[in-house]
């Protein structure tokens, strides 16, 4: 049996747990012509979830693998910079052809592929779908301030208008967890802003 993950995983962990604060749902961005369904395509997956793993040093490698006859397999690994690892593997079954389809045998491994990719990077970072009115209504909850020493919020407009709120005080050498709340530096204002309600 193929090993799971590294013999010590908690550099990756404790990566993994800030990943986990930052990520949302994900916004169903796509219809499925024959089942009239709503689902997340693999670049807006992806797109939701590059930055939070990158930020905390882990990298993405996902791979086709050998799978028994009829399925396609995809392995998920992330990659920590320490070394750690985890992975998981996810196996779909191959659709059988259908007479007079205009969809080849490449086309339909190739999106097995793509379903494995997307449900098996869903699975192993623990995210959901939703449709895009539940993700706006996700969206507008306030940003989490984090309970940090010598450091105060205000709220603001941004330069186009937009509420905001504004880190005081001693942000820089909190601005990691800043940022894992959202934060981001304003470098016209000079201060740590995030997006609010």
């Amino acid at each position: 049996m193929t090993a799971f993950c590294s013999p010590s995983i908690v550099n990756l962990a404790k990566a993994l747990l800030q990943v986990q604060e930052r990520l949302k749902p994900v916004v169903k961005d796509e219809t499925n012509g024959f089942l009239k369904t709503r689902y997340a395509t693999l670049a807006n997956v992806l797109e939701a979830v590059r930055r939070p793993l990158l930020d905390n040093g882990v990298l993405l490698i996902q791979r086709a693998v050998e799978s028994p006859s009829g399925t396609v397999a995809v392995e998920t690994r992330l990659i920590h910079c320490s070394g750690e690892w985890m992975a998981g593997v996810t196996a779909i079954p191959l659709p059988e052809a259908e007479p007079g389809s205009r969809v080849n045998a490449g086309q339909a491994v190739g999106a097995a592929i793509s379903y494995a990719r997307r449900y098996g990077l869903m699975a192993m970072l623990s995210l959901a779908a939703v449709d895009e009115d539940t993700d706006n209504e996700l969206r507008q909850e306030k940003t989490v301030l984090p309970d940090l020493p010598n450091v105060t919020y205000e709220d603001a407009l941004s330069e186009n208008g937009e509420p905001i709120v504004i880190a005081r005080g001693q942000t820089m050498p909190n601005k990691e967890a800043l940022k894992r709340s959202g934060f981001r530096w304003n470098p016209e204002r000079k201060c740590w802003a995030a997006q609010s309600v």
